[in-house]
């Protein structure tokens, strides 16, 4: 069914994975197929954390990676790949689904300023190239 799926995680929120990465696993194991858990590290952290040293940098990526097979470990997947970013998030998960079948999100709780403007996981379910699902909270 699906050869290839995506789940974009945020670092900061465990929200963004509680109730997707349950949903991609159970998915990728029904048919087969290989998981990706991505995270985008947007480019102002390099600048505040990295002083843009490509050498910082990479300290950073190798970080988010670890923190990304920690949250695998913790669902019981550790069979995936592990992708660190540089970007904004829509943009740079618009980018990743080139090479996907499927990305799997969470959905955000709406908060006052979504009325305003639209969530990254909509903007990014809107540029994505491949299907998306979009997992809600119980």
């Amino acid at each position: 069914m699906f050869a290839r799926i995506l789940v974009p995680i945020n670092l900061t929120y465990a929200s963004s994975w509680k109730q997707a990465l349950p949903v991609a696993i159970s998915l990728a194991q029904a048919s087969e197929t290989r998981l990706t858990l991505a995270t985008v590290l947007p480019h102002w952290i390099s600048a505040r954390d990295a002083d843009w040293s490509w050498e910082a940098d990479r300290r950073i990526e190798d970080v988010a990676c670890q923190r990304l097979r920690s949250i695998a470990k913790q669902c019981g997947h550790e069979d995936c790949n592990l992708e660190a970013v540089w970007g904004s998030v829509p943009s740079t998960i618009a980018k990743l689904t080139e090479s996907f079948d499927l990305i799997v999100m969470a959905a955000c709780k709406p908060s006052f300023i979504d009325h305003f403007r639209t969530s990254a996981t909509l903007k990014a379910a809107k540029l994505a190239r491949c299907s998306v699902m979009i997992v809600r909270p119980h």
